[in-house]
């Protein structure tokens, strides 16, 4: 029964950039509804941070700026 149970539940993929502070549409878009779905047992959930822009560019390390809150 367990088995069947598991895979009746619904997968959620999702992420969110690691650029600057956390902002309204991170909130609204992203995080209120991560914290949702975590108390929802019909999920499996899979959150993350993709920063798919640190494997696609080039960058020069001097020119980019320390982030410091």
């Amino acid at each position: 029964m367990a088995a069947a149970n598991q895979l009746a539940r619904r997968v959620v993929v999702s992420g969110i950039q690691p650029t600057g502070y956390i902002h309204l549409g991170n909130y609204l878009g992203a995080v209120k509804n991560w914290v949702r779905l975590q108390q929802d047992p019909s999920y499996q959930r899979y959150f993350c941070v993709v920063d798919y822009h640190s494997i696609t560019q080039k960058f020069v390390t001097k020119e980019i700026p320390e982030y410091d809150p």
